[in-house]
């Protein structure tokens, strides 16, 4: 076993019990985390499986694409509107139609049907969302005690992931742009190293703030 797929196969299981996780902190008194990131932990948990086996055994490139291209427009609509939740801030959701449009038609004819633009465009979006919730946080009257804060462990892991994989997908796009993929089929196995480790960090911290979230429900029915 490569280096990558033992990455890959312990990304899928840190996933797997992230979403397990989420399930058992959010059935009994969900709230935000319930209604958008058990959703996108499922949705990922699914999506991960064909990404996994393409690590393993030939699967058409178009279907990686696809699957990538789908799960872009899940986490660019259910990420933000988390956030937003939280914030109380009001959301369009056709900024994020007309994004996952524009991300899909800006790959297809720059980079020749790719995803990393639309990857990119929204690590930015959901970037921007990571600092209004910053913002918000630094400036809230109410006290948070944050190592008691589910939706703060959440945002770190987001950050972590989205915003510390912008670098990432803009080095992929220029060398797709200016080597070709000659050129980054050289060097994507260790970039991806880099994105695969992103996505665990995030997921422990999804992890640590639904034991808070459990915690805190046991605190609350008087269980200690």
């Amino acid at each position: 076993m490569t280096p990558i797929q033992a990455l890959t196969s312990l990304q899928l299981l840190v996933i797997w019990s992230g979403t397990i996780m989420c399930y058992n902190a959010t059935r009994l008194d969900g709230g935000n985390e319930k209604k958008y990131l058990f959703p996108y932990c499922i949705i990922n948990s699914l999506v991960m499986i064909p990404l996994t086996l393409t690590e393993f055994m030939g699967i058409p490139i178009k279907l990686t694409y696809l699957v990538m291209f789908f799960f872009a427009c899940i986490e660019i609509t259910l990420i933000p509107y988390y956030i937003a939740s939280i914030i109380g801030k009001k959301k369009n959701i056709l900024i994020e139609i007309t994004i996952c449009f524009l991300g899909y038609f800006l790959s297809k004819f720059i980079l020749k049907s790719t995803t990393t633009i639309l990857y990119l465009i929204s690590n930015i979006y959901i970037t921007i969302y990571v600092c209004r919730y910053f913002i918000w946080l630094f400036s809230a009257n109410e006290r948070l005690l944050l190592k008691n804060t589910p939706h703060y462990w959440i945002i770190m892991g987001i950050c972590i992931c989205y915003t510390g994989s912008i670098p990432y997908f803009i080095s992929e796009l220029f060398i797709l742009k200016l080597g070709g993929f000659e050129a980054y089929n050289k060097i994507v196995d260790i970039a991806f190293l880099t994105y695969i480790v992103l996505n665990i960090s995030m997921y422990i911290l999804f992890i640590k703030s639904y034991r808070c979230k459990i915690n805190l429900q046991r605190s609350l029915s008087g269980q200690l």
